[in-house]
């Protein structure tokens, strides 16, 4: 959570910049402004969401900020460990191009571990629905879920940034490779 506008969401994955560092990936509209506005100010990040000083573990850069496609990283404090473990799903291992018809799963930090279907894929937008058959109260993502990461169900590969819901029953995320691409980082391996 950042301190300033005390919105959760959901800490994507860790990725790393040219020099090594270790950084914090999830929407811009989570870590800098949640109406996409301008970038303010370098703000610290907080896990739990509670801001106290105990539990900072990053601050947001200006050089790692898009709002244009909703998506940022905030360097992870000295000291602090990291893993590429989703919760409830296991290690991450690597990312992937999305295809039209990829199952997918997220867990996302309010709804847990939800399911879908990719149904359409350009250069930095990412579609997911729900799978037609499942329940019809089935619930793709719940507020909190932005910043999520959609893993290529059986594989645990990344292929897009869950910025929140179209519809109730459609998602729309950001590509792995344009959210890699415009932070300048990789994945933790």
């Amino acid at each position: 959570m950042n301190g300033r506008m005390r919105e959760p969401g959901t800490l994507g994955f860790i990725g790393h910049d040219a020099a090594g560092a270790a950084w914090i990936v999830s929407c811009y509209h989570v870590l800098c402004d949640t109406g996409l506005g301008p970038y303010v100010s370098d703000d610290a990040v907080f896990q739990p969401a509670a801001a106290a000083a105990e539990n900072r573990v990053a601050v947001t850069s200006r050089t790692k900020a898009d709002a244009a496609l909703d998506c940022a990283a905030a360097k992870i404090d000295p000291g602090i460990a990291v893993t590429n473990a989703m919760l409830g799903i296991g290690d991450l291992a690597g990312v992937n191009a999305a295809a039209v018809g990829m199952r997918v799963v997220k867990s996302g930090g309010e709804s847990g571990i939800t399911e879908g279907v990719v149904t359409a894929v350009s250069a930095t937008q990412i579609s997911v629905r729900v799978d037609p058959t499942f329940p019809l109260t089935y619930e793709l993502s719940a507020p909190g879920d932005s910043g999520s990461a959609w893993l290529e169900q059986g594989t645990r590969k990344v292929v897009a940034l869950h910025r929140g819901l179209q519809t109730p029953k459609q998602a729309v995320a950001v590509a792995i490779q344009a959210v890699l691409a415009s932070l300048q980082l990789v994945l933790l391996a």
